[in-house]
């Protein structure tokens, strides 16, 4: 009987001891577990966080946590490289100018020392600090040094009750999240200035839109100067050629210093605006000559780079002119269309000019033609590398179709 009580006790004993270490092995897991759902909380959060204020605020949330603690605080180096509060929590302000003005007492090279990663939260050694630390009810604290690619950025603090050792579960979760936030802000540095430089950029940009929309209606007025002293006929018509091709240029200039977009021109609204320029010009009047435009509005009529809006342009401004000038000699009536679409199935750009007047004269060559305009409309066509098929059966019809992002 008594044997069997000792193996029935040690039994028990077994028993408890497998229970025990199950138990430590389960807390151990679900602590595991635990600190894994912490960093991807933490690092979901950071991977949102649009500002600098909110990878502080999360950078505190997630010490906090590792270190289970309710007060911590992050001191960034300013531009005259003093420590600098950026967020906290659970801090008083007096604490903050009392510790910010003892920091700014320190030199530099102590200032600014990079701190050994803390395995322990400590009672500061200076009295100065140990009074400050008195006064807000702070047993011991550890400093996180923020660190990346050899800069020093800052750092983190966190405050505690009593002086306590970190476990070396708390030390690795602390490393990675003091890391992650040292990236996470140079970083959003990089950002702002890359986002500042463009903003300059794109200042400078529109101001040289500007100053060439400006530079263009010189010319413009030159030429209209000009042209009061010049009595030749032939003259006078190939200085009003030049001036309506510096106007098309200019409109695209002025276009792009108003837009948001400074390196996309809305064709659209361009075209509309240059082919009503256009008819303005004329001696004609509805009854006469009607003009019709027809764009279908998409991404691509919508928004062109500057050297292809140039390039389309010029080219309407040159069939137009020509139809203007020669399609209706008797002006007793007719059509002129100006249509632009995408197409659905490749997404190339249509440019069609058309109209039912008398057509070009066989004698006429398109290719190889002597008049500037035309040679222009063919220099432009291989420089937009656009297909053109041209139709003389019934007036005049061009249809150019190319793709503009090429």
């Amino acid at each position: 009987m008594a044997k069997l009580r000792t193996e029935i006790k040690e039994i028990n004993f077994q028993l408890v001891q497998t229970i025990a270490d199950q138990q430590m092995t389960e807390d151990r897991l679900n602590l595991q577990l635990a600190r894994l759902k912490l960093m991807y909380d933490f690092v979901s959060a950071l991977n949102t966080a649009r500002t600098v204020n909110e990878i502080y605020q999360i950078a505190l949330n997630g010490i906090c946590a590792a270190l289970r603690t309710d007060r911590a605080a992050v001191m960034i180096v300013d531009s005259k490289q003093n420590l600098r509060y950026q967020e906290s929590i659970n801090i008083s302000e007096n604490y903050k100018h009392s510790t910010e003005d003892f920091f700014d007492t320190l030199t530099s090279t102590l200032k600014l020392k990079s701190e050994t990663f803390p395995c322990c939260a400590i009672f500061p050694s200076d009295l100065v600090l140990q009074n400050i630390c008195n006064v807000e009810n702070i047993g011991a604290w550890a400093v996180f040094p923020l660190e990346y690619e050899q800069r020093h950025l800052g750092n983190i603090f966190a405050y505690f009750d009593a002086p306590r050792r970190f476990t070396e579960e708390e030390v690795q979760l602390t490393q990675t999240i003091v890391t992650y936030i040292a990236i996470a802000l140079t970083r959003k540095e990089v950002e702002t200035k890359l986002q500042s430089s463009l903003a300059e950029k794109e200042v400078l940009l529109r101001e040289v839109h500007h100053r060439v929309k400006n530079n263009l209606g010189m010319v413009d007025s030159l030429l209209s100067m000009q042209a009061r002293y010049v009595n030749d006929v032939e003259a006078l018509r190939l200085l009003s050629d030049s001036q309506r091709r510096i106007h098309a240029m200019s409109l695209i200039h002025e276009q792009l210093y108003q837009s948001q977009d400074v390196g996309k021109v809305n064709f659209s609204e361009y075209l509309q605006c240059l082919v009503g320029n256009l008819y303005s010009s004329t001696s004609f009047n509805n009854n006469q000559i009607e003009l019709k435009l027809e764009i279908t509005p998409s991404l691509s009529t919508s928004l062109l780079d500057i050297d292809n809006a140039i390039s389309i342009g010029l080219i309407v401004n040159e069939l137009l002119t020509n139809a203007f000038k020669y399609a209706f000699p008797d002006q007793n009536g007719g059509l002129i269309e100006v249509i632009l679409y995408e197409s659905l199935d490749d997404h190339t750009l249509h440019l069609i000019i058309r109209d039912n007047g008398v057509g070009i004269p066989k004698t006429v060559d398109v290719n190889s033609s002597v008049s500037l305009g035309l040679r222009l409309v063919n220099i432009l066509t291989q420089q937009l590398r656009a297909h053109l098929d041209l139709s003389c059966s019934l007036g005049t019809s061009f249809h150019f179709t190319f793709h503009p992002n090429l």
